[in-house]
């Protein structure tokens, strides 16, 4: 059995009745927009969001396509979300990468000289798993920018407060969600992003007819309308990574960055691929980011309890044999 910790996907499925009641309904026809409406006004409802402003996508991969492809000047924090860079390459947009300090500090002020770009900021950060800025430094950000700032809160729900109510119809300010991570519906691609009204129209235009699909839209209207199981999850979720944090942390020589995210960066002595190729010894999937990171660097998803706990002995036995092997030469 592969276990899954490289891809930051939620480790439980959707509960057996969400998924007897989507069965029940009519998979033959195109989404309408009376469907599409429904679950514009549950999202409205839950994140507190006017109607008009919610846009709905295919996953919040869509929504960086639709803004990115609309602004074509953008910028980004280095490192970041990989989709950022992996849209702007692909269609040769004019992408500025702003890149964080070693331990991921921001550079405020130099960003300043991209003012005029479409920003995106990823908060939680991947691949840190930080909150990299706070309710004030984005209102300064907001004051001091010329275009509009996308805020991605994919992870949001994981992180101790959402910066989600600061997005105002009138404003500049961007705000992209999934239902991928705390609602399990990462293999139904949905999203959405609040919207300011003066660009309503034009991405509305961009938005390619029946984006989302049938199954997608009707599994949100039973998640929304049962928010606090997914609740739980999260919750679970939270703990489990506490406990994986902890034990991490004792771990001599393993650097491990705390986190409000669902996952876990951590960076080893050597590099990562002989513990890459353990882990898959025993079934288990983590996510090499010594690339984007450096040598020994990785990250791994929070899963179930039981593929967390497998994770954590094969981590302390790898390292305590790298550390005994290291003192025996030496």
């Amino acid at each position: 059995m592969v276990v899954r910790l490289h891809l930051n996907e939620n480790p439980w499925d959707l509960p057996p009745e969400a998924k007897a009641w989507v069965a029940a309904q009519r998979w033959h026809l195109y989404p309408d927009e009376a469907l599409y409406d429904l679950v514009r006004a549950g999202v409205a409802a839950y994140w507190g969001i006017p109607t008009e402003s919610v846009v709905l996508t295919n996953g919040a991969d869509e929504a960086i396509a639709l803004l990115m492809l609309w602004h074509r000047r953008v910028a980004f924090w280095r490192p970041a979300f990989s989709g950022y860079a992996g849209v702007a390459r692909g269609w040769e947009l004019d992408a500025v990468e702003i890149p964080l300090g070693p331990d991921f500090e921001v550079p405020w002020d130099a960003m300043l000289e991209a003012r005029d770009r479409l920003l995106f900021l990823d908060r939680p950060h991947n691949p840190s798993g930080m909150c990299l800025l706070g309710r004030a430094q984005l209102a300064d950000l907001l004051d001091r920018w010329q275009a509009w700032i996308v805020l991605d809160e994919t992870y949001a729900d994981f992180a101790r407060e959402s910066l989600t109510d600061m997005f105002d119809p009138e404003g500049r300010l961007i705000v992209l969600r999934s239902f991928s991570k705390s609602f399990c519906m990462a293999g139904l691609r949905l999203g959405f992003m609040a919207v300011p009204r003066s660009i309503l129209k034009p991405l509305e235009v961009r938005r390619l007819p029946f984006n989302v699909n049938r199954l997608a839209l009707y599994t949100a209207l039973w998640v929304l309308e049962r928010p606090e199981t997914f609740q739980t999850y999260v919750a679970a979720v939270r703990q489990e990574r506490q406990a994986m944090l902890v034990r991490m942390a004792r771990l001599p020589g393993l650097r491990v960055w705390p986190s409000e995210a669902n996952f876990i960066l951590f960076q080893g002595p050597r590099h990562i691929e002989g513990l890459v190729r353990r882990l898959a010894e025993y079934g288990i999937q983590i996510r090499n980011l010594e690339n984007v990171v450096g040598p020994g660097a990785a990250r791994v998803s929070v899963g179930r309890p039981e593929d967390n706990a497998q994770f954590l002995d094969v981590l302390e036995a790898y390292y305590a044999a790298e550390i005994s092997g290291r003192l025996a030469v030496s």
